[in-house]
């Protein structure tokens, strides 16, 4: 063990094996453990023991535009181009390759930082071994150290893939002269008919787009309110009276009674002085019992058991304070 401590301290070992044996069988915010027990998280996942979930961009380097947005699942020694290049072939054009395990020079591929963590299968007989007998817990000893060396192979899968260039208005004013042509009582010659038909079908996708998001926004904003009486919200935030639907900029979040309402004081605070809210705060307004401890329980969706997307997006943490952020393009606070 003493030549193994120099890949890894042997309290960061410890404590990876202490959190192997909390049994984490879904997916767990990495917002909810310390720095030291992030450190741990990150040997069990290198050792193939854990694995992380996180979002990913393809950046054209040329534009610099975001092209692709994906996100992926990764364990053991994963960061390597050639496992990238495996997971997105087919799932990006050809020409973003320059050969079978390289990127093509004119694109960049990266990567957030670890957002879930749970056990994967291996984990899960480690687990079960380092319960039975101190063998099994020295046999984890050795795999924490020995994969701190970068000798595990990686494993990279893509859970989802989108591409975001069906969202611009490439040629918005193409559009425009099309409907204007189509309300025009001019006579429209066969070449601007074809022109006002292929402009129509480029934009097909971005305008269905456009109209689905219209109807969610209806859907909201038909039991909508400007908050308390007297109170007015920003242009870029629709809820209903409960605060259980809210609709944040173009993206629609449904909550719980309970979660309605620490969104209300989480948002009530943004408005105020934006001082930020603490846990005991949001435990609080949502009624919670002692069994929770952390925000991350608050805001689960109970019919998956999985954390809110609108945790970590709409509502951040900074240190030990939650707030409520604004979305992306929106330029004004009220």
């Amino acid at each position: 063990m003493n030549d193994l401590a120099a890949w890894i301290a042997p309290e960061i070992a410890v404590e990876a094996i202490r959190i192997l044996r909390t049994g984490i069988r879904r997916w767990q915010a990495m917002d909810d453990f310390t720095a030291f027990e992030t450190q741990a998280i990150h040997h069990l996942i290198l050792a193939n023991l854990m694995q992380a979930r996180m979002p990913g961009r393809v950046i054209d380097k040329e534009t610099g535009r975001k092209t692709h947005w994906f996100r992926i699942r990764v364990s053991g020694g994963w960061n390597r181009e050639h496992l990238f290049c495996e997971a997105l072939k087919g799932k990006l054009p050809k020409h973003y390759f320059c050969d079978r395990h390289f990127f093509d020079p004119s694109v960049e591929v990266s990567t957030d930082d670890y957002k879930e963590v749970r056990m994967t299968d291996v984990g899960e007989v480690a687990f079960q071994n380092a319960e039975t007998d101190s063998w099994g817990e020295k046999v984890l000893h050795n795999l924490l150290a020995y994969s701190s060396k970068g000798a595990v192979s990686g494993k990279l899968y893509v859970d989802e893939m989108e591409s975001t260039q069906d969202h611009d208005f490439q040629h918005s004013g193409e559009v425009i002269a099309a409907a204007q042509a189509i309300n025009s009582t001019t006579v429209v010659t066969q070449d601007s008919a074809r022109t006002v038909v292929e402009s129509l079908e480029r934009n097909f996708a971005t305008l269905s787009n456009a109209l689905m998001n219209r109807v969610n926004e209806t859907e909201v904003g038909s039991e909508s309110t400007s908050g308390t009486e007297g109170e007015s919200l920003p242009d870029w935030i629709v809820a209903n009276k409960d605060w259980t639907k809210v609709k944040w900029g173009n993206t629609p979040f449904t909550f719980s009674p309970a979660q309605g309402k620490a969104v209300k004081l989480i948002f009530d605070d943004f408005q105020c002085e934006n001082a930020g809210v603490t846990p005991a705060e949001i435990f609080q307004a949502a009624n919670t019992t002692a069994r929770h401890k952390r925000v991350g329980e608050v805001f689960k969706v109970s019919s998956t058991g999985k954390r809110h997307e609108a945790l970590g997006t709409m509502i951040v943490r900074d240190g030990s304070l939650y707030f409520f952020k604004k979305p992306k393009n929106s330029n004004n606070r009220t």
